[in-house]
Formats: structure tokens, C-alpha cells, sequence
């Protein structure tokens, strides 16, 4: 039945209500059938006449189904008129994207305020821009001229110029005929696409000129245009004559047209899509100063492919061209002599695929203008231009972010300029950087590509003039393909920047390459706070923050590395003029823009200021070599500040940097802020309105740190055969100390001194110095207690200090660290020596203050630092001493010292506590007359235990530590208390109160971890609270028990200084004082003859 030769039938079905809007079409090929609203009667009258294909203006529900089910039925085509989320071909225009189009050309003529006429069957289409209007006039096909006119008549009191029509043809015909008879002039008519009134107008002077309207078809009617082509397209051609429109799946695509009407004709002056453009000059209605219509339209075109060639998405080249079309949305703005139209072009985006170039040019060949804004990567500008000149096309280019320094020459690319800066310009900033903060040697990795390679060339060159070190030179190039690097790539490369011991670390390569490097450096285990990485472009926000990644390892890594990183990059959207647009890029794309966004717009800008210089001076603008001229003169403040191009070169003049830092913000978010500003024409090139974060404390060396661990400290933990031995070595020591204070104690039959309350001793300056031993017994003890909560630190550095503990400096360096120890050892050394020359009746000068210090004030700190040397630790497969990462355990070096500090250690754990009273050889006349003979033993087996448990906490947690030096010091008050500690009642009562001032420290350290509060202050006035009630109580108990000090009623205490360094006259008391030579007197009995140490 179907024909195959000749034009299909078409059917145009539509309800018998819209007749009147239809009368002006044309019959050939084409079948009228009016329905009513609702009928059954319709499948006959379809059948009946070969009908091939329906059209249906319906508008109705029941319509549309019932058509499409009998279209179905019966194989014939079937197409929508109007807009529906129909699963049919849809030939009319989207009304909400039409609303956003609407507005965007009210922008474009800089209109913000409008009255809106509309129909009811109108309203819910357009109901989104017809309630942003100032005044909503509705109108009906029934409504009388004076109806009309009285709504109407409210438009004169509002203060807009502008009046959107949303009503069916015919009924636009009448509005616009009634009110060419009206004192309405002035007014600008928008119509929308459902507006198409020519074919019913009356020919007044209104319809004639000056109407704009938007349509899905650029000839004023995508209806007229589908049944023109219908009406002649076979049965089976349908795919093909459908193909003739500009589909997007079964809907058109969104592009609107702006139609201008003048004599009577519609004329296509421009679009409308994300953004509208004007082509040509608009006729506006009588009375109207459009403010435009001497304007020339310039046409330009730019690259914006938001596909590569494959189909891959390139989203992150969007914020570039939305400032390209911010900048033309700007343009008319500040601009009454032209404005420029632009042409967005597919030329790949990414990469150079000759064939697509080739064909996108030669498509739009007629619609890429007078110049042309070049693509954003280098390399495709580079074949772009190539092409372009080739094939004859002689159009200049303008670069906004292509950085590749072979586009700098004149010579070679005589028709490109940039207003950008080539990369080679950040090696400057980054050679002056070097020496600004006084570094001369750095390590530098680079890519075997176009763009790293010309970077570290220039920086080569630059190293020369600066005599800057590159310290891996001649092994710092990894392979070009970062998608196929393996270990084997990357770990020549990276082991040799490690053995260069370079800590300034500059990197030349691009974002998706450095977050491989710095994983691999991790693995490798080189990091630490001494790196410092300088970039060049690659350090962005999405590096430090990946969306959906804040957690993970990589991200704790990458930041972890980068902190205190640096990267120069070119200043944007700064000054008044940089702010304006910022903000109405805002407005524009809700979002906000990026740097690329700024030189984008610039670049607008300049191709903009050239046309102006050549159409002010009356020169051929259409000549590319003039053009060139022109736009490498320009000189202007754009959003990144003066713009200008360098004499003989086609790059930007030299231009401000902001210089960005890498910053943690807080537990789970980092920042790369700017810290401060590069700027070459100023006076101080380096300016900081920021502290810049470093990645250790202050600024890096660039001389390798000895002290920096080669792998991260965090990460290690105890060596289990080291701490097996350490607490071997710990217990032993213990033992010994306890074993040899016993047999100390038993063989040397110590006879205690007659109580010095009596007042019957005179006191010396050595008595006097004995009393400060509380002060520093506090302080030593002080030095013991864990560092809960945080105001303790403060106590602990001043026990450290006074008792000479040195934990907290040494901790700090290991070079001290080793000091002290060879301090130690020697001082021991000399020890041993002595003693045995004391055996053998050889006498050395002082030796016996040596002996004396080294089993008293020193026994604590010597223990110490002696058992330091067993304290390992273990990361991965490394085992390191723990105050010296660099010290390898249980190998060459470290053995040799635990064999020697063994033995000392033994020494000091039988020897010098076996003999402490031998040393003190004046003990209870002149040195310790306070000090009771029972407590000197009592308190160095102490100190052994409490140095001992210490040692421990550097395994366990201090809750648990500062429970056993709970019980510890708690068990020392009660023996204090029965074997008293010095031989008078007041200096033991202030004893006692110490040791509680240490345990309150102790319960309020437990109290603040077992809370898991650490507000300092609090705990700062608890601590001196509890200090002042015992302070009180002693007092009260001192006054009640009426105790005074031993030298109160002796002599004048100037006096005691006359007695300072004199021997106390000895008491004649019948068995407790023996000669033993002649210039000691002692209170203990002689030494037996058989008191050797035997354990």
C-alpha cells in the first residue's frame, strides 16, 4: 500500500479549539483533521486515507496515547508537536530550557526588569520566568480591546522598558496590532518560540520592525520547517529527513535562535545556548535605543572540546572556556564601538588527532573569524598552528595557558602571542627563591618530556648564574610514560636522590605524576621533616584533598610529604577590576572559577583592545599580520593585573606570583594557601603576609642533617630480643645495687651520731649545703614523674636540669647524646683507675671528691645514661639505638659499647655502692652531719629502682608507670619514716613533706590521664593548691612541736662562712667516735680487716 517513490501523507491532527491558529498552512501532501476533546471516531479516518505519518498538535493526553497506539498498530510514523516527555519524537521547543534562554538574552541586552503577557494554557511552561517578571498581564483570545487595554495600562507605571509575550500566533497578531494603535513606543517585545505571528500579522508598524522572538529553527518556525520536509520525504527516507534537525535522542537539541524582525521577515542574528550571541545589529521597534545598534560584531572563535577524540570527558578544561564566555558575556558591558562573537570549536582538547582537526576546520571553516583563542595544552597549539597554516588558514592565535617556550619565538610562530608566562619564567622564581632563603645545593627530578625537559634545561642554565648545586645531576630523569612507570623506572632515580643527601627536592613534572614519586619515596622509606618540595604547577587542591579519599593511606602520605611544600603560580582575579569579574563569574556558573578561568578572560580582553586600536585608527582589522601588531601593543589591566607582551617575543611581560604553601588546617582537611607574593617590578621581590609553614621546625637546611632518621620514627617500635635484654640488664642492676647496699650495710657496722637537737655541734657551711639536698632530692624526683598532664613538662625540665638527668637534652640530638655518654664512660674510666691505684697506695690529688660525687649526686644520672645504650628499637627490618637512629643494635660499633658499659655498669651496681660510706670518708663530720647512715644506703637502692621503672615506661604506658612510682615512693616514706633520714626532727619533717609534694604530682597525673582531661591550667592550680596546704601543714606542725633548725642559736649566720671549709671540732663522745688517720674523724667503727665483698 505504501509507495515508495512518492511523499508521504501527512496527517496534521489538532483539537478543533486551535483551528483559527492553523489557518495559514499549506495543503500539498498534507491532511487536516480537527478533533474534539474527547472522541473515539479517529482510527477510520486515518486507515481510510493512507495516512504515513501523524502529526500531532493535540496537546492532550488522551490524544497523544491514542495516536500513538494506532500509529503503533498500523507502522506509520508518528511525531509530537509539542513539548511532552513523550518516548515519540518530539518536534517542539523544551519551555523550561527556553525560560533559561529567555533570560540569558535579557542579560545580553542588559535587561533586569520586565512585564510578562501571557495566556493561561502559557502560564505552567514558562511559570519560571514569567514570576521573576515585575508585572504579570494575562490575556484570553475572548477578552475585549478594553479589557485589554486595562490591563495593560498598569505597565506605565512601572520603570522597566521590556515586555515577554508567551501567548499562541494569532493571538500575539491581535496584541501586537492592538497595540500599535496605543501609546505603547519604547517598549523592547521579546516573543517566545509559540509566538510566531507573521503569518496572521496586519502588517502595522510593530509587526513590521524591531520584534525579537527565540525558536528551535533558525527560519522562525520548526513546525513550518517539519512539514516542509515531510511533505516531500518518502515513506522510508523518515530516519533520514528526521536527521535534518538537530536532535538530542528524541528531543531537539536546546539551541535557540534570536530572530529579529524587520520588514516583516525574520532575520537570525544570533543564538542562544549557555550564553547568547549576537551577531549583527538589531532593528529595534520605533522609539527604542537599543544602545547597540552601531556596534560591529567581530566574529572569533575559540577551542572548547569538553571530549578528547576517543570520547574520554575533559570537565576539568570547563572553568577555561567559561571564562572565555564570561569574557563575551562582559564584553558589551564596556563596549558601544564592537562586541565579539565567538565560534566554540572540537579540536580535541588534549592531544592532536590530525583528522579530527582537520575536519572541525573545515566544517566551521566559515565561522572561525578574525582570530582565535588557542587551545589550553601546549602541545596541541603547537600542531594547531602547524595545521591552521597548512591549510592556508591565516588566523592568529592567543594562548592563555599554553607554557611551552618554543612558542616564544617570533620567528617561528609569527601569528600566536600568549598572555601567559612560559614555564621557563617559574625557574627564575624558583632559582631567586633558593638563594633568597640561602640554599645553594637542591635535588631535581624531572620528566623525559617536552615540558619538564625545557624546564630543567632552563634550570640548568640558571644553576650556572646562581651557583645552585644540583646534587643528583646526570641520574634525575624518569621515563615520559608515568602510566607505565614501575618500581624498576622510578628506583634508580629515586635511591640516587637519597645518596645526593639533597633536602631541597624540586620537581618538574605534572599532577598526575608526582603522587607516584612521592608513594615511592615512601615505600623506599626516604622522607622526613627536613625535605622540602618546591613545584611547578603541580601542587593543587585535589592532590592534598581527593574527593572521597580524606582517610586513606595515600592521602595520609602525599600529605604528610608535602607539608611545607611550595609552588609559585601566576597571580589572577586581583585588584578592583579582578574582584568584578570574580564575583560575575560567580553569578554566571554558581561556582567558583580557577586560576586558568582569569587568563582565559584576559585573553577575551586582548584580542578585544586590539580590534579597538585598529577600528579607532581606522586599519585593516581583518589582516592577520596587522591584527598581530596590534594585539602584541595592547596594554591594559586585565583580572591578573597589567597585561602587556614583551618586545620581540610573543610572550607576557614578567608578572606578579602568588606563592602557595601547604598548610593543615585541622585533623582531616589541609589547604594550599597563599602565603604571600613574587613580584619583579617591586622593590622587595619577596613578600609574606603568612608565616610559612615548614616541614620541621624552621627553615630546611639544604645541608644533609646528620640527625634526620632514614625512615619515619612513628612507625618503629620495640626490638624484642633488645628489650628482652634491657629488662634483664635492668633487673640485674637492681639486684646487684640491692644485694651490694646489704652487705654494705652489715660490714661496715655504721654507729649512729648523738641527735643534733641537743645544739651541742657547731654547724658548718658543709651542714648548710646538706640542707639544700631536699631541694635537690625534689627536683631529681620531679625529673622521674611522667609528664601527665601537660604543665608537668614544665616541673620535669627543671628536675632534669637540677638533678642532672639529662634525658631532655640529649633526646634531642644524638650527637649530644653521645657526648654525655663518652663523658660518662670516661668519668667512670677514671673511676676504676683510681681505685685501683688507691689499691696499690698510690695518692691522687682530689680523688676522693671524684669517688665521693660518683656515689652520690651523680649515681642517678650515671645509672641513667648507662643503661640508655641497651634501649633499641626496631622499624621494618632496621634496628636502631633509640637516642640514635643511625647507631645499627647488636652490630660492629654497638657491641663494642656494650661490652665496656657492662662492666662499668657492674662496677656501679656492686663497687660504688658497696663503698659509698668509704668514699664519704667526712661524711658525719663535716659533709652530711644531717644525714643519717641508715638512709644512705636505703636511698640509693631507691634511686636504682625508680631510674630502672623509668626505663621501662619507654615500653609501657605512663598510667601504669606512674602507678609503680606510686607504690615505690609511698613504700620510701614509710622507711624514711622508721629509719630516719637525717639527723635532725625539722629537717625530717620538711623531707617527708617533699616526698608528699612529689606523690600529690604523681595522684593528679593519674587523675588527669584516668579523666582524659589535659587543661593545663587546671591542673597547674591544683598542683600549687596542694603545695600550699602542705607547705601550711608543716609549718603548723614545726610551731606545734616547737622545732627549730640546728644552727638557729649558734653564731651569727655570717659567721658560718668563716667556718665554711673548716673541720667541725671533734666530740669526745666515749664509743662512737674513733681517730682513723689523722685529718678525718668518723662516726663508724673501724673497717674489719676480712671485708671484702662477697655475694
Amino acid at each position: 500500500m505504501i509507495s515508495i517513490s512518492q511523499a508521504m501523507k501527512v496527517a496534521l491532527i489538532y483539537l478543533s479549539a486551535d483551528k483559527s491558529n492553523l489557518q495559514s498552512l499549506p495543503t500539498s501532501n498534507l491532511i487536516l483533521i480537527d478533533v474534539p476533546l474527547i472522541s473515539n471516531n479517529i482510527t477510520y479516518e486515518i486507515l481510510s486515507q493512507d495516512i504515513e505519518l501523524v502529526y500531532d498538535l493535540t496537546k492532550s493526553l488522551f490524544w497523544s496515547a491514542k495516536l500513538q497506539i494506532i500509529c503503533k498498530d498500523e507502522n506509520i510514523h508518528y511525531i509530537q508537536g509539542y513539548y511532552s516527555q513523550s518516548q515519540e519524537f518530539v518536534l517542539a521547543a523544551n519551555p523550561i530550557q527556553e525560560s533559561q534562554s529567555l533570560e540569558n538574552l535579557a542579560k545580553t541586552l542588559q535587561v533586569n526588569k520586565w512585564a510578562s503577557v501571557y495566556s493561561q494554557d502559557h502560564l505552567l511552561d514558562y511559570s519560571k520566568i514569567i514570576i521573576k517578571s515585575q508585572i504579570q498581564v494575562p490575556v484570553s483570545s475572548d477578552m475585549t480591546a478594553e479589557q485589554i487595554e486595562k490591563h495593560l495600562s498598569d505597565l506605565k507605571y512601572y520603570d522597566l522598558s521590556t515586555i515577554f509575550v508567551f501567548l499562541p500566533s494569532l493571538l500575539t497578531a491581535q496584541l501586537l496590532s492592538f497595540i500599535s494603535t496605543k501609546d505603547y513606543s519604547g517598549y523592547i517585545w521579546v516573543l517566545c518560540s509559540s509566538s510566531d505571528y507573521l503569518p496572521f500579522s496586519t502588517h502595522s508598524d510593530l509587526e513590521k520592525q524591531g520584534i525579537l522572538r527565540l525558536s528551535p529553527s533558525p527560519n522562525g518556525s520548526i513546525f513550518t520547517s517539519a512539514l516542509d520536509i515531510f511533505s516531500q520525504c518518502p515513506y522510508e527516507k523518515f530516519s533520514k529527513c528526521l536527521s535534518s534537525f538537530d536532535l538530542k535522542g528524541n528531543y531537539l537539541n536546546g539551541t535557540f535562535y534570536i530572530l529579529n524582525v524587520y520588514n516583516e521577515v525574520y532575520n537570525n542574528i544570533g543564538s542562544c545556548n549557555e550564553i547568547c550571541i549576537v551577531n549583527e545589529n538589531i532593528h529595534w521597534p520605533k522609539g527604542v535605543d537599543g544602545g547597540k545598534s552601531n556596534a560591529k560584531v567581530l566574529q572569533i572563535s575559540y577551542e572548547g572540546s569538553l571530549v578528547d577524540p576517543t570520547g574520554v570527558p575533559l570537565n576539568f578544561l570547563l572553568p577555561a572556556y567559561h571564562g572565555i564566555e564570561a569574557a563575551l558575556e562582559y564584553l558589551p558591558k564596556i563596549s558601544s564601538t564592537h562586541i565579539l562573537n565567538a565560534t566554540r570549536l572540537s579540536l580535541g582538547g588534549l592531544y592532536y588527532n590530525k583528522t579530527y582537526v582537520e575536519d572541525e576546520l573545515e566544517s566551521k571553516s566559515k565561522d572561525l573569524g578574525l582570530a582565535m583563542i588557542s587551545p589550553a595544552m601546549s602541545g596541541l597549539t603547537v600542531s594547531l598552528y602547524n595545521t591552521l597554516y597548512n591549510t592556508s588558514h591565516n588566523i592568529p592565535l592567543i594562548g592563555y595557558s599554553n607554557t611551552v617556550s618554543m612558542l616564544s619565538s617570533q620567528i617561528e610562530f609569527p601569528l600566536y602571542s600568549r598572555v601567559c608566562m612560559p614555564d621557563t619564567y617559574v625557574t627564575v622564581i624558583i632559582a631567586l627563591m633558593i638563594k633568597y632563603f640561602g640554599w645553594s645545593k637542591v635535588g631535581v627530578i624531572y620528566i623525559d618530556n617536552l615540558f619538564s625537559r625545557t624546564l630543567y634545561n632552563e634550570f640548568l642554565t640558571l644553576s650556572q648564574v646562581f651557583n645552585i648545586n644540583i646534587l643528583n645531576q646526570g641520574q634525575n630523569m624518569l621515563p615520559e610514560n608515568s602510566a607505565e612507570w614501575t618500581d624498576k623506572d622510578l628506583d634508580p632515580v629515586l635511591k640516587y636522590l637519597d645518596k645526593s643527601q639533597a633536602r631541597i627536592i624540586v620537581v618538574l613534572c605534572y599532577t598526575n605524576e608526582i603522587d607516584k614519586i612521592l608513594l615511592r619515596m615512601n615505600d623506599l622509606g626516604y622522607y622526613g621533616n627536613d625535605y622540602e618540595y618546591i613545584a611547578v604547577g603541580w601542587l593543587v587542591d585535589e592532590l592534598i584533598n581527593p574527593p572521597n579519599a580524606l582517610n586513606t593511606t595515600k592521602t595520609r602520605i602525599i600529605r604528610e610529604t608535602l607539608k611545607g611544600s611550595l609552588m609559585f603560580f601566576p597571580v589572577s582575579f586581583i585588584g578592583d577590576f579582578g574582584k568584578e569579574i570574580q564575583d560575575f563569574y560567580y553569578k554566571l556558573y554558581k561556582e567558583e572559577p580557577v586560576g586558568y578561568s582569569s587568563f582565559a578572560f584576559d585573553s577575551v580582553l586582548a584580542i578585544y583592545y586590539a580590534f579597538q586600536n585598529l577600528i579607532g585608527s581606522k586599519k585593516d582589522y581583518s589582516n592577520p599580520t596587522v591584527f598581530m601588531q596590534a594585539l602584541r601593543s595592547v596594554k591594559f589591566v586585565g583580572t591578573t593585573g597589567p597585561v602587556s607582551i614583551q618586545e620581540g617575543k610573543n610572550d607576557r611581560s614578567p608578572m606578579d606570583h602568588f606563592i602557595f604553601n601547604t598548610k593543615q588546617i585541622n585533623d582531616t582537611h589541609w589547604e594550599i594557601r597563599t602565603i604571600g607574593l613574587f613580584s619583579p617590578a617591586s622593590f622587595k621581590v619577596f613578600s609574606f603576609y603568612e608565616n610559612i609553614t615548614w616541614p620541621g621546625d624552621g627553615v630546611p637546611s639544604d645541608t644533609p642533617n646528620k640527625d634526620l632518621c632514614p625512615f619515619d620514627v612513628k612507625k618503629s617500635k620495640a626490638n624484642i630480643p633488645g628489650t628482652i635484654v634491657l629488662i634483664s640488664v635492668i633487673t640485674l642492676s637492681i639486684l646487684s645495687c640491692t644485694i651490694a647496699a646489704y652487705k654494705g650495710w652489715k660490714n661496715f657496722k655504721i654507729l649512729s651520731p648523738p641527735s643534733l637537737d641537743d645544739k651541742k655541734y657547731e654547724i658548718t657551711f658543709y651542714d648548710m649545703l646538706n640542707i639544700g639536698r631536699l631541694l635537690i632530692d625534689f627536683c631529681l624526683y620531679l625529673g622521674m614523674i611522667p609528664s601527665l598532664p601537660a604543665v608537668l613538662e614544665i616541673f620535669k625540665r627543671i628536675g632534669d636540669a637540677l638533678s642532672l638527668d639529662l634525658e631532655r637534652i640529649y633526646s634531642l640530638n644524638p650527637q649530644i647524646y653521645w657526648k654525655i655518654y663518652q663523658m660518662v664512660l670516661s668519668y667512670a674510666g677514671l673511676i676504676i683507675i683510681s681505685r685501683i691505684l688507691i689499691s696499690l697506695k698510690i695518692t691522687i690529688p682530689f680523688i676522693k671528691i671524684f669517688m665521693s660525687l660518683a656515689s652520690d649526686l651523680f649515681f642517678l644520672p650515671i645509672f641513667s645514661i648507662l643503661l640508655n645504650i641497651y634501649m633499641c628499637q626496631q622499624e621494618s627490618l632496621y634496628i636502631y639505638l633509640y637516642y640514635d637512629c643511625f647507631t645499627q643494635c647488636w652490630n660492629g660499633l654497638h657491641i663494642f659499647y656494650i661490652i665496656i658499659n657492662t662492666g662499668i655498669l657492674t662496677y656501679f651496681s656492686i663497687w660504688i655502692v658497696y663503698e659509698k660510706l668509704r668514699w664519704n670518708v667526712n661524711s658525719f663530720d663535716e659533709q652530711h652531719i644531717f644525714l643519717s647512715p641508715a638512709h644512705t644506703y636505703l636511698r640509693v637502692v631507691f634511686h636504682a629502682f625508680i631510674v630502672g621503672f623509668k626505663k621501662l615506661l619507654w615500653l609501657y604506658t605512663s598510667r601504669g608507670y606512674t602507678i609503680i612510682l606510686l607504690v615505690f615512693f609511698s613504700l620510701y616514706v614509710v622507711a624514711c619514716k622508721k629509719y630516719s633520714a637525717y639527723n635532725s626532727q625539722i629537717v625530717n619533717l620538711w623531707n617527708l613533706i617533699v616526698y608528699f609534694a612529689v606523690i600529690c604530682i604523681c595522684l593528679f597525673a593519674l587523675a588527669s590521664e584516668v579523666t582524659q582531661s589535659q587543661t593545663s591550667p587546671f591542673w597547674l592550680v591544683v598542683i600549687l593548691c596542694s603545695w600550699g596546704i602542705l607547705l601550711v601543714i608543716g609549718l603548723l606542725y614545726q610551731k606545734q612541736k616547737k622545732l627549730v633548725w640546728p644552727f638557729v642559736n649558734n653564731k651569727v649566720s655570717m659567721e658560718l662562712l668563716k667556718f665554711a671549709f673548716q673541720r667541725s671540732p671533734a666530740i669526745k663522745t666515749p664509743s662512737s667516735i674513733q681517730p682513723i688517720d689523722e685529718e678525718f674523724t668518723f662516726r663508724i667503727q673501724s673497717i674489719p680487716p676480712n671485708n671484702s665483698f662477697n655475694l
